[in-house]
């Protein structure tokens, strides 16, 4: 039967997220105006023409105050406005130099393929390094994940946490699961060809994992999805489990353990055991 929590949990994981909320969907369309709004004061002759600079740079600049303008009313804050205001001249420079107009395209599907998943799940793709990784794989090795249990990253990244683990752990069960399209291309490529037997990539919502199948849980997010998250894994996760968070914790940090890694970012692994 299902608790309250996980009641809770699923109520909140159907919440329809508003289509502005995402900071680079609104940058995109604040940078998209200020273009547009370039081209319209261009192709209307309002331009001034009395000004020691051509027409076309006014009509940038003019477009690249209105992108900054849009973003700020949009609520970006920070150096969001300045990305929006770049935009105009990046594009009149692209013209001026040639650029192909296939670049813009196959440009805007690389992004859409590594940050698809920002705007749904808040989350940037952070990688986590050796040192780490390692570390990692010594908190593991003192739980039920060891020698032979389940392991999951949740947003696995290009799968190199995963390979690592799998190959310590080889009487183990490592799985990732990633939602950027690209990235886990390149993570189910890897596993497939040069990964070991027991790691497996997954297309899936960290969201829609269920969390009591794993021995082991690991992340490396962000900031904003933490709190949901640690009450999805208070919700789901058995005795004996133990979820571990590179970097980021709720905003109490009740984590039962941190752990310094030692490495050049200065990492610490926030654990928590059920």
């Amino acid at each position: 039967m299902e608790t309250p929590a996980q009641k809770q949990l699923g109520d909140n994981s159907r919440l329809h997220r508003p289509f502005l909320r995402g900071r680079t969907i609104r940058l995109l369309l604040a940078a998209l105006a200020g273009i547009a709004a370039a081209i319209m004061l261009l192709k209307s002759g309002h331009a001034p023409t009395d000004l020691p600079i051509p027409p076309g740079w006014v009509a940038t600049a003019a477009g690249s105050a209105a992108a900054a303008v849009l973003a700020f009313a949009l609520g970006l804050r920070g150096l969001w406005p300045l990305g929006a205001a770049l935009a105009p001249p990046a594009a009149a420079l692209a013209l001026l130099a040639n650029v192909p107009g296939w670049i813009f395209p196959v440009g805007l599907a690389l992004l859409a393929g590594l940050f698809w998943n920002v705007r749904s799940e808040r989350v940037p793709l952070y990688l986590t390094n050796r040192v780490a990784q390692k570390a990692l794989a010594d908190i593991v090795q003192g739980t039920a994940a060891a020698p032979s249990g389940r392991i999951i990253d949740l947003g696995c990244g290009f799968g190199l946490t995963v390979m690592t683990l799998a190959r310590r752990f080889p009487e183990a069960k490592v799985v990732g699961v990633e939602t950027a399209p690209l990235v886990f291309a390149i993570a189910w490529l890897r596993a497939k060809l040069t990964g070991p037997r027991n790691a497996s990539i997954v297309y899936r919502s960290l969201w829609a994992e269920d969390l009591h199948q794993y021995d082991a849980v690991y992340c490396f997010l962000s900031s904003e999805p933490m709190a949901r998250l640690l009450a999805k894994a208070r919700a789901e996760m058995r005795p004996g489990s133990v979820f571990v968070s590179n970097t980021f914790t709720d905003p109490d940090d009740t984590s039962d353990e941190v752990v310094l890694v030692g490495d050049s970012r200065e990492t610490h692994l926030h654990v928590w055991r059920f």
